[in-house]
């Protein structure tokens, strides 16, 4: 995954008391370790984490958002093979960058409070940035103002909040920030959301208000709207991460469910999930040979898995390269572009 994915901790906590503020009408119980069972976002779609990640999703196959998705299980045949593959490719894709996008860092117990102090140096190894740590009753706010901050090959621009809420393992985030990189590509994240960890800090969930990340051209790369994950393993190397989400691309309405993702750039990832084609249903995919993900726009540049329909129908995906991959059924391939 390029940098960019990994520079930002764009993780953001869940509980009863912040969800409450979130703006997208969901709430979350806990008692300091995480509840994953009583999260909600906002929607009534129901995976085997008890999290609702918006749409009403029933035993009769229809839904309703982001658009009108069949929700019984595709069968894989030649003639559907195309759309059901290049929905594979996609969910897979995005569960990846979800992970990528995720923070593997533990909370920061800050108690100092201060304004405008310069911490360029912490920061920067060239350019500004500069500090703001307030206390307002039972909530501590830290908040970096980055100025051409230069650090690591990348410059920053532009702000990032975290609140904290005292005697709480949470806080929200508020992000717009940009990165522009010495090979000139260029990353804006626009954010807003909250976090949840558990008291060992070895699991945590995550509720996405929203979340978008676009390149120099505006074009969207990844995009979270009334979201939620689950991450446990946080203390180890290599954390497990299960997300449920609806999303449009290209003009067609997606879902995303029961989504795990192990690995890292080094050794590759592996996936599970289950992904919803809009007009034909759900298929069951599954990683077959680690996926590579150092391609510009996160897209997926080598690795291969199956998709497994109704009747034990099933179709391969092929990652060719950084520009494309191959989609087989019954022998007959086709091949598709990023």
């Amino acid at each position: 995954m390029n940098t960019h994915h990994r520079k930002l901790a764009l993780s953001f906590v869940c509980s009863s008391l912040i969800l409450a503020g979130c703006g997208g009408g969901g709430s979350s119980s806990s008692s300091g370790a995480t509840n994953q069972g009583a999260s909600d976002s906002g929607g009534s779609t129901n995976t085997d984490g008890g999290a609702n990640t918006g749409g009403e999703n029933n035993s009769s196959g229809e839904t309703t958002s982001p658009g009108t998705i069949k929700t019984v299980q595709a069968t894989v045949t030649t003639s559907n093979a195309d759309a059901l593959g290049v929905a594979a490719a996609k969910g897979i894709k995005k569960a990846v960058l979800d992970k990528e996008t995720s923070s593997k860092r533990t909370k920061d117990n800050r108690t100092a409070t201060a304004t405008g102090v310069d911490v360029s140096t912490y920061y920067c190894d060239a350019g500004f940035a500069d500090e703001t740590e307030t206390v307002e009753g039972e909530a501590y706010t830290y908040s970096v103002d980055f100025v051409d901050c230069y650090t690591e090959g990348v410059t920053l621009n532009g702000n990032a909040t975290e609140t904290y809420f005292f005697d709480e393992l949470a806080y929200v985030f508020e992000i717009e920030l940009s990165e522009t990189y010495g090979d000139g590509d260029f990353y804006y994240y626009s954010g807003y959301g909250a976090e949840e960890w558990s008291e060992d800090f070895d699991s945590i969930i995550t509720y996405y208000q929203y979340l978008l990340i676009t390149d120099e051209y505006g074009n969207v790369l990844e995009e979270l709207v009334d979201s939620l994950e689950f991450c446990t393993g946080m203390n180890t190397d290599e954390p497990v991460c299960t997300i449920s989400d609806d999303w449009l691309e290209d003009g067609e309405n997606y879902r995303i469910e029961e989504a795990a993702v192990a690995g890292d750039d080094l050794n590759g990832f592996e996936v599970t999930a289950k992904v919803y084609d809009e007009e034909n249903g759900y298929i069951e995919v599954g990683t077959t040979s680690a996926l590579q993900a150092s391609c510009a726009g996160g897209v997926l540049g080598a690795g291969a898995a199956t998709f497994v329909g109704a009747g034990g129908s099933t179709g391969t995906i092929n990652f060719d390269s950084c520009s494309g991959y191959t989609v087989t059924v019954d022998n007959v391939s086709t091949s598709h572009n990023w």
